[in-house]
């Protein structure tokens, strides 16, 4: 069986090079995300609370604040979706580790 499973794929050779540009390729091409993970949120928050907050920075395509199954209360953190990164940056540099709703919040790009 081996015999036969050789035969199908032949030895590849690794090429080095091709690899090494395909990394920098990789880590030179990605993009910050347009969606945030907020934590520190006030367990009163509710989405549209969430989306009102952060729609001075941009167009919010989706603000989801997570809640606790069984008490349908918030857990304290959300995610909020811009409609560019460049959005995305803005309202995190002017919101992370700032007071909303009374309680400090701490905000990062969701990959």
């Amino acid at each position: 069986m081996q015999a036969a499973m050789r035969g199908m794929f032949p030895a590849l050779k690794p090429n080095y090079s091709s690899a090494t540009s395909q990394f920098f390729f990789f880590f030179s091409t990605r993009h910050f995300s347009s969606k945030l993970f907020i934590r520190g949120l006030p367990f009163s928050m509710t989405d549209q609370m969430l989306a009102d907050a952060f729609s001075e920075f941009g167009k919010v395509v989706k603000a989801e604040v997570i809640k606790d199954k069984d008490k349908k209360k918030s857990k304290g953190f959300g995610y909020v979706t811009f409609d560019s990164e460049d959005e995305a940056q803005k309202a995190l540099r002017s919101t992370h580790g700032k007071p909303m709703h009374g309680r400090v919040v701490f905000v990062d790009k969701q990959e």
